[in-house]
């Protein structure tokens, strides 16, 4: 039966540095970290000619969230077929 992991905490909690070791070991290569992807699109944004702080936020906070919906859409299809 698939499975679908979500480490969730507070900033500093440890998510990123030792969530992986609650994931099996064949997935590792698949976890998902959206502040690391926040982190990246928006320096993305920005290098692309967007200098509002906030504009860029704004599009990478979106970004993150539609990829993690459809990460969870995907999961959930695999496992109801």
């Amino acid at each position: 039966m698939p499975c679908l992991y979500i480490i969730t905490g507070s900033n500093g909690a440890g998510k990123s540095s030792v969530g992986g070791n609650y994931v099996p070991p064949e997935l590792k290569d698949s976890i998902f970290d959206g502040d690391k992807l926040f982190m990246q699109k928006r320096s993305e944004y920005w290098k692309s000619g967007i200098k509002s702080h906030k504009e860029c936020k704004k599009l990478a906070i979106e970004f993150v969230t539609k990829t993690f919906d459809s990460l969870v859409d995907s999961a959930l299809v695999l496992y109801f077929v």
